[in-house]
């Protein structure tokens, strides 16, 4: 295995745990090479693609379009084919979707096996749970995708100045397919936890209950997003290569975005299963 990497055949050994849980401490994300079987990739990826097309049909059907200038815009609280029309737009299905179209199937059924479930347990040493954030994603660099089931690059960023600051969370990112070489992959800065909580000031109080109860400094967050290597090394930029089966994994504060070259012609589909603690701080 290389640096970053753990293989999930050996996650029954003691030093796995020990291993993943400074990984993430000390760069903040980690390649769970061979985590999930191909067969059950493959799966799930069908499922997503006839979960797809079952929703445009719908929303087709509900007479419900949103224009590309408007997709940036909330759906006014509405519900239904308009929310579904907005996600789609952004090449998104979360959970709540899927479910409903295949009915006892989840997304997190691909990480539903007992080697997750302990590797959870051994993380975060108290109760967990799904977050809201989880869906998943198709990316395409072509032009003519945009705004049609697909998303555009994305900008590195931390997650948690996006949703749930307050609690300390994980993603499994599972990419569908081979990425990160014909295919648009991720791209993450092996930054520690606390070194980006202090670049982004972040103060948690007491004991926060809502992502309102967290300061965190706007300046510093443009200047993560938008001047990066003003701020942290390039050198760190870890670009890996994944196969389906394999996960990235990394928390809530860890620095990455979306990794894209001009050979990079080939779609992607990927998962991101987000899961939560009510603690908000890294657990020890």
């Amino acid at each position: 295995m290389e640096m970053h990497e753990l293989d999930m055949r050996e996650s029954s050994l003691p030093y796995f745990h020990h291993n993943l849980k400074s990984m993430l401490a000390e760069s903040g994300f980690a390649i769970l090479r061979g985590a999930v079987s191909e067969a059950r990739i493959a799966c799930y990826h069908q499922m997503l693609d006839d979960t797809y097309d079952r929703l445009n049909q719908y929303v087709k059907n509900e007479g419900v379009a949103i224009a590309p200038e408007d997709y940036a815009k909330p759906y006014n609280g509405k519900g239904g084919a308009h929310e579904i029309a907005f996600r789609l737009n952004l090449g998104q299905i979360p959970d709540k979707f899927f479910t409903v179209a295949n009915p006892g199937f989840s997304m997190y059924d691909v990480i539903g096996d007992m080697r997750f479930g302990v590797l959870l347990m051994n993380f975060f040493q108290r109760p967990y749970f799904p977050s809201p954030a989880e869906q998943a994603r198709r990316v395409s660099f072509d032009e003519e995708d945009e705004y049609k089931n697909f998303a555009g690059a994305i900008r590195l960023h931390v997650d948690a100045t996006h949703h749930t600051p307050h609690q300390f969370g994980l993603n499994f990112w599972t990419p569908l397919g081979p990425c990160g070489e014909t295919a648009p992959g991720l791209q993450l800065l092996a930054v520690g936890y606390k070194e980006v909580l202090d670049f982004l000031k972040v103060d948690f109080g007491k004991s926060p209950r809502s992502k309102d109860d967290v300061y965190i400094n706007q300046e510093r967050i443009s200047a993560l997003e938008y001047n990066t290597f003003e701020n942290f090394d390039e050198d760190l930029l870890y670009r890996p290569r994944m196969n389906a089966g394999d996960v990235l994994l990394f928390h809530n504060w860890s620095i990455h975005g979306t990794y894209k070259t001009p050979e990079m012609t080939q779609k992607r589909t990927s998962l991101e299963l987000r899961v939560n603690c009510n603690s908000f701080t890294f657990p020890r």
